[in-house]
């Protein structure tokens, strides 16, 4: 048995996207080679609430279509928990306000998420400002914060100690948290210039794992010097599906 989400495989799934020609088997199952599957489409969702699946729905329909085969045309999930709050969002001045609100953020949110039995997790949508945030996190908040800088850390989760796990989307995928701070969901994480298409497949596929890792609460936040919220997220707003705090 093989289960399968690549929209939450940004590294596979899109930077790997290319206009040249593939020579690489064309599906899924064929790379796995698994000749003869029974394919079975799993769409009811028992893990995040019905706020947070509608908006993971609306930063499906929001990305750029890719040219893709079949395999990757998978159907949006359904959820089965029931509802919960509103995600919410908000806008700080800079990188160093984005950290402070976000350790603030996960600190008053732990004892509710504890009270469900669930975890807080901060994650970082921006690699080059995550490099500086876990060092603040390790120095300045070693008892209340544990850090996974890759997917290796993983295994050492049973270290934690309920701490708040602070990380980046790609390195807990597969994990769910009761409650996900979203830091850093910059407008200008999609820049324009040469490498904007690459941006535009790799960032709604981060976004999309990012949201996926909370159960029951988000709360997403960007900064004002980074072009404040992407545009992505933005239009969900509008949409009310997304609150400002």
């Amino acid at each position: 048995m093989m289960a399968l989400d690549p929209k939450q495989s940004p590294r596979q799934v899109y930077t790997e996207v290319s206009d040249e020609k593939d020579d690489r088997a064309p599906g899924i199952y064929q790379r796995a080679r698994l000749p003869n599957p029974d394919k079975i489409d799993l769409v009811e969702v028992y893990r995040y609430t019905t706020e947070i699946a509608d908006l993971i729905k609306g930063v499906i329909d929001a990305a750029p279509a890719l040219d893709m085969n079949d395999d990757w045309n998978l159907p949006t999930g359904v959820s089965k928990v029931g509802s919960g709050p509103k995600p919410n969002f908000r806008i700080e001045p800079d990188a160093t306000r984005v950290f402070r609100r976000s350790m603030e953020l996960a600190a008053s949110l732990q004892g509710e998420a504890r009270s469900r039995g669930g975890q807080v997790a901060i994650l970082c949508l921006d690699y080059e400002r995550f490099s500086t945030y876990y060092l603040a996190a390790e120095y300045q908040h070693s008892r209340e914060v544990f850090v996974i800088r890759s997917r290796d850390d993983i295994n050492k989760l049973r270290y934690m100690n309920r701490r708040i796990v602070f990380s980046m989307p790609e390195y807990v995928a597969g994990l769910p948290f009761d409650t996900v701070v979203l830091a850093d969901a910059n407008a200008n994480l999609v820049p324009d210039g040469g490498f904007r298409g690459h941006s535009e497949r790799n960032f709604p596929s981060e976004l999309y794992l990012g949201i996926s890792r909370a159960e029951r609460r988000l709360e997403i936040i960007a900064s004002k010097d980074c072009d404040g919220l992407s545009p992505y997220l933005s239009a969900l707003a509008e949409q009310d599906l997304l609150l400002a705090a």
